[in-house]
């Protein structure tokens, strides 16, 4: 799994790329064939597309990169009496939804990253209440919003430029939604919509920033999930400072892979020049990342090797900061 390192923060590794396409790939086919079987179970006959769409990744002829649809390991152990017929037709739509198929209902609003062009969607709650209990409000994505988005996609690639390329690496949609109050922030991924993400609005440059890398570290790390556990199954539940409760280890190790990144961001832009504008939810982010990483230490024994190769080399570079500072 030392390949795997590239997914615990962004080091210097040329094949990163490379191992998204890979996994991607790997996690569409694996996905397709168990919503096949599903398919099969409940209507008495395969789902061509599905078959057809796996036979030409496997074939090389479509590339999945960005845009699978993971659907989750916890789904990929669904048994057929879990779901209705409406929701594996919804699951099965989901899983073909890629712009090789389907035309985004986006009102061709997007904007530019690099050589791509990042997607402003739409929160289908519909579709997405087959995957998650926690829907944010969809809100409108206007002028300003636009301004502020594409200053910190600026900021990022000037000043930051190893995470803009996290972020360009795995980001194909934003979903504005509304945000709580001008002291909170939330953003969301769903891991089952591999490659989107929804970031609130209005919020300004730097907390855009601090929702495109805490948002696309989720991906990397669902990326790695779907090749085995990262915790061990006799891990004990842990005391969360995030959602002040005990939550299973594996949501410790989620939280400190995002915050721990968005952490290391803030102490770049901090040497660029910006304490100022971002000492607040730098603050914020660093008080995190010390509470989690407090229960992940003492409870190390219980990370996998696929955990401990996210954890070990992101707890390393976050603790070079902290000596830097003493220097």
């Amino acid at each position: 799994m030392a390949e795997l390192q590239a997914f615990s923060f962004p080091l210097e590794d040329p094949n990163r790329v490379e191992l998204v396409e890979l996994i991607s790939a790997t996690q569409f086919v694996a996905i397709g064939n168990r919503i096949n079987m599903l398919h099969e179970k409940l209507f008495d006959e395969a789902n061509h597309q599905i078959l057809e769409l796996i036979a030409s990744i496997e074939s090389g002829e479509f590339n999945t990169t960005f845009w699978n649809k993971e659907c989750g390991r916890q789904m990929i152990c669904f048994s057929g009496g879990d779901f209705s017929k409406q929701q594996t037709l919804q699951l099965c739509s989901d899983f073909l939804n890629t712009p090789n198929f389907v035309t985004h209902n986006n009102k061709g609003r997007s904007i530019k990253l690099a050589s791509k062009d990042i997607i402003i969607g739409e929160l289908d709650k519909e579709s997405w209440e087959v995957w998650t209990n926690n829907l944010h409000e969809q809100t409108d994505f206007d002028c300003e919003d636009k301004k502020e988005l594409s200053a910190a996609i600026s900021i990022m690639q000037t000043h930051i430029s190893d995470y803009y390329s996290w972020v360009h690496d795995v980001l194909n949609e934003i979903i504005p939604v509304k945000r709580p109050n001008p002291n909170t922030l939330i953003s969301g991924s769903i891991r089952y919509r591999y490659g989107a993400v929804e970031i609130a609005f209005p919020s300004n440059r730097f907390e855009i920033i601090e929702m495109l890398i805490h948002e696309c570290s989720h991906q990397y790390f669902n990326l790695a999930f779907s090749l085995g556990d990262m915790v061990m199954k006799d891990a004990p539940e842990i005391y969360s400072p995030l959602k002040e409760k005990k939550r299973p280890l594996f949501f410790l190790l989620t939280g400190y892979h995002a915050f721990a990144n968005v952490l290391m961001a803030y102490d770049s832009l901090e040497r660029a020049g910006f304490s100022k504008e971002i000492k607040g939810r730098q603050a914020k982010a660093s008080d995190y990342v010390l509470e989690l990483e407090e229960g992940l230490l003492a409870n190390k024994k219980y990370l996998t090797t696929l955990g401990l190769s996210i954890f070990t080399p992101l707890y390393k570079a976050v603790n070079r900061i902290a000596e830097d500072e003493y220097v």
